[in-house]
């Protein structure tokens, strides 16, 4: 790599930073305005809620409130829990069934083949052994 193509990569990654760097301070920029559009609406909120939770009525419809409200989203976790469980137990079941059903499949079929060959060696084995020993025999 020679001396002119690393300037020219890192002016490129440079160039390429210095964009970044432009894209984030619009971006900061952006919210910034935001904010400040925003902050007299958030201090009127603020303001608001500190004046009425003075009072016991409103904090006891806060909690009410609150309460009502976490009822439905309850209701929903147990049914996404309810189904994510149904499910999983299922796949779980036919996923065990072809498992074990390929496995005895292939036990029935491959155990007589694997007998049949184990004993075609034995023989095979038996027989050279047997041929070696008559023709080391016969040489004597």
């Amino acid at each position: 790599m020679t001396a002119t193509e690393t300037t020219t990569k890192t002016d490129t990654l440079s160039l390429i930073e210095q964009k970044v760097l432009d894209k984030l301070e619009v971006s900061k920029s952006w919210i910034d305005k935001i904010y400040v559009q925003w902050l007299p609406y958030l201090n009127a909120i603020q303001t608001t809620m500190q004046t009425l939770w003075q009072y016991p009525e409103f904090r006891v419809a806060i909690y009410i409130f609150g309460t009502l409200s976490l009822i439905p989203v309850i209701i929903f976790l147990l049914f996404i829990l309810t189904i994510i469980l149904t499910t999983s137990i299922i796949l779980c079941v036919l996923w065990s069934i072809i498992i074990f059903s390929t496995a005895a499949f292939g036990l029935i079929i491959l155990t007589p083949i694997l007998l049949t060959l184990a004993l075609a060696v034995l023989f095979l084995v038996i027989s050279f052994d047997t041929f070696q020993y008559i023709r080391l025999k016969s040489q004597k």
